[in-house]
């Protein structure tokens, strides 16, 4: 499994998912700056699932119909805490393609995105 981590997302993100043995890029080493739409298409490109703290992104998949592999919306402020859950989803979510996840303080919701 392949993620794309948004500029948003902490480096430390992209390193714990890295460690879990993850293949994990930034855009930030990617497209430096680049607009939601080139997100959505350089990981669409890339065949991986976004890792974001922007909810624009569910706008754009619900909304607009835009194609993406899938999303994990993570709307935790706390490091230690996002790393808690997002190892969670991971273990206990074994596909996450065509899946819009969102993970906040009390957990995760799971939405098919089409």
């Amino acid at each position: 499994m392949k993620f794309i981590t948004d500029e948003n997302i902490p480096k430390s993100i992209e390193t714990f998912l890295k460690n879990l043995g993850y293949n994990v890029e930034s855009i930030r080493n990617i497209c430096k700056g680049a607009t939601d739409d080139e997100v959505m298409k350089l990981t669409a490109e890339h065949l991986a699932i976004l890792v974001t703290s922007d909810k624009d992104f569910g706008e754009l998949v619900f909304r607009f119909g835009e194609k993406i592999p899938g999303i994990i919306l993570l709307r935790v402020n706390d490091i230690l805490k996002s790393q808690e859950l997002l190892k969670k989803v991971l273990k206990e979510q074994k596909e996450l393609t065509n899946k819009f996840i969102v993970i906040t303080e009390k957990g995760y919701k799971i939405r098919k995105m089409y």
